[in-house]
């Protein structure tokens, strides 16, 4: 008798836990991240640097180094450069930039904009992904394609697979969608 009152608070939790999850408004974003296609493949940094042709992009590693020292620039003059990896996602649409800075051997990954009649900072954004995950060794692959008013990260990570799609003006993540192995 004296679990009763333990029981019955567990199950009023759950009572409204439930409910609150049916309560849920819908996103716009929910049906059109749910039937989003799976579109990865597998490319290389070199890969995405051949579909860029209005900026020239300057691709070079440091001896000793796995990073690649990556400039874009315009008639000489440098607009932006980061470190990245071979397996960097870069596009170009009208004057932004758009990257995915990522390591090949670790979760999460970040999305940036970058102005290039600037060469400023828009915004950076880190993506949900799969959260952290604790690991000794671990892979993960990173795809980008621009859609009319989102990016769509999709990435292939040893513990799963996640689509996220990202306002492109605002760099904030309108939704995120997981799939486990």
């Amino acid at each position: 008798m004296a679990n009763q009152p333990i029981v019955v608070a567990v199950l009023a939790v759950l009572v409204t836990i439930g409910s609150s999850m049916a309560d849920r408004k819908q996103s716009p974003w929910d049906d059109r991240i749910q039937s989003a296609t799976w579109q990865f493949r597998e490319r290389s940094t070199l890969d995405w640097v051949r579909s860029i042709d209005s900026v020239d992009v300057t691709l070079s590693r440091r001896a000793g180094s796995r990073d690649l020292d990556i400039a874009v620039s315009r008639k000489g003059t440098t607009l932006h450069a980061w470190t990245g990896t071979s397996e960097t996602p870069m596009i170009v649409e009208g004057e932004l930039l758009y990257y995915v800075a990522h390591r090949e051997i670790s979760s999460g990954a970040t999305l940036v904009a970058v102005e290039l009649a600037t060469g400023k900072l828009r915004w950076r954004t880190p993506l949900r992904g799969l959260g952290p995950i604790g690991h000794s060794q671990y892979r993960n692959q990173v795809w980008l394609a621009v859609e009319a008013d989102v990016l769509m990260v999709q990435s292939v990570e040893s513990s799963g697979k996640y689509i996220e799609l990202v306002d492109k003006q605002t760099g904030k993540t309108v939704a995120n969608k997981q799939v486990k192995p």
